[in-house]
């Protein structure tokens, strides 16, 4: 048949794909069944053919989920969940990099990118069966984070001593690390044993040859003694102060605090904390919290940020690491109060008749 044989059929409506009628229903510039076609905007063209992009997926699992979320530096990064709780990113371009396993297994999806972040829901279609999480291309974390579950433990601080000895009415002390006495100073020796009791005691620092020893006058005999602590000079006012720890997540997140110790500060120490509760890998720090001498009831905790005093100093009270579990901290209340609130830290507790806890 020859094509001169046909008229054009001018198509003055362009209405795409409508599979809810009958072919012979249609209207001129409308279709059926639209296998091969491309519909774009004003006009349609022929389907290009499919390309395989990744490898098959292991244990026959199937595509959940499929997203682009640009990074902070404009990348496009292909993310994918499978049915078996697989999490992927495109890396490099046509491989798909394993994130993370083991999320709930048939877990479906819905993301949104804020911040340089994907910030990924999880459920069954219904209701959620996996924790939110957030991914920046480089760390899978949850959104959130609980506290530590308990406090550290508190005292008034003091330098173990390695060596203690008299001779000719003269006293060195060798401690077990540096100390930070000078001529001049009190030095409180407690808890001394090793036959006598008489090195425990207020007594002026005398000399300092290095730093680890210092010296001390003291009239008596020939002798030496072991154990013991050097108490820390320090600005921790005397009476009850309570202390708490909180987690800090490496996107800047305060968790709740843990619950409060509390110790009764002798006065003129600084405060030695041990058992410092470390977190999990998305844990890049813990902030210390205090509260000022002598607080009762709900009492208000602050923290001195490093932005208020040098990081080495003992007054700041941020730990950088999710390693270290003993610190030392000094500080006046005059300059607790001038620091940052930590809120007001309430144990909680059942309302009687209620089954209603109070809340921080």
């Amino acid at each position: 048949m020859s094509g001169e044989s046909f008229l054009p059929d001018t198509i003055n409506m362009f209405g795409g794909w409508v599979p809810n009628a009958a072919p012979e229903a249609l209207p001129n510039g409308m279709s059926w069944d639209c296998q091969d076609v491309d519909l774009i905007a004003g006009g349609a063209r022929t389907r290009p053919g499919l390309v395989v992009q990744f490898p098959s997926l292991t244990g026959g699992a199937y595509i959940n989920y499929l997203k682009t979320f640009q990074t902070l530096n404009g990348t496009n990064r292909l993310l994918v969940l499978d049915s078996l709780g697989n999490f992927y990113k495109e890396n490099p371009t046509g491989t798909l990099e394993l994130v993370i396993s083991a999320l709930a297994d048939g877990a479906l999806c819905r993301s949104q990118t804020q911040f340089g972040r994907e910030y990924l829901a999880f459920s069954d279609g219904k209701v959620g069966i996996d924790l939110p999480r957030q991914f920046d291309d480089t760390y899978f974390d949850r959104v959130s984070q609980v506290g530590p579950g308990a406090p550290p433990t508190v005292a008034d601080a003091g330098d173990p001593i390695e060596n203690i000895a008299r001779s000719s009415n003269v006293v060195t002390v060798t401690c077990q690390y540096a100390h930070t006495l000078n001529v001049g100073d009190n030095a409180t020796i407690e808890n001394v044993a090793g036959g006598t009791t008489s090195f425990n005691g207020t007594f002026a620092v005398a000399s300092v040859p290095n730093a680890y020893q210092f010296t001390y006058d003291q009239t008596g005999a020939n002798e030496s003694g072991t154990g013991g602590q050097v108490m820390v000079p320090g600005n921790i006012s005397a009476g009850t102060h309570q202390v708490a720890v909180a987690f800090i997540t490496r996107q800047g997140y305060w968790t709740r605090p843990s619950p409060p110790a509390q110790w009764t500060a002798t006065g003129g120490f600084k405060a030695q904390l041990t058992g410092i509760p470390t977190g999990p890998a998305n844990v890049t720090g813990r902030l210390i919290l205090f509260t000022a001498a002598g607080q009762s009831g709900a009492p208000s905790f602050y923290t001195i940020p490093p932005s208020n005093t040098p990081a080495s100093s003992p007054a700041a009270m941020l730990i950088p690491d999710n390693v270290t579990t003993e610190a030392t901290f000094d500080f006046s209340d005059t300059e607790l109060l001038a620091g940052t609130s930590g809120g007001v830290f309430v144990r909680p507790r059942r309302t009687a008749g209620t089954g209603r806890r109070d809340r921080v």
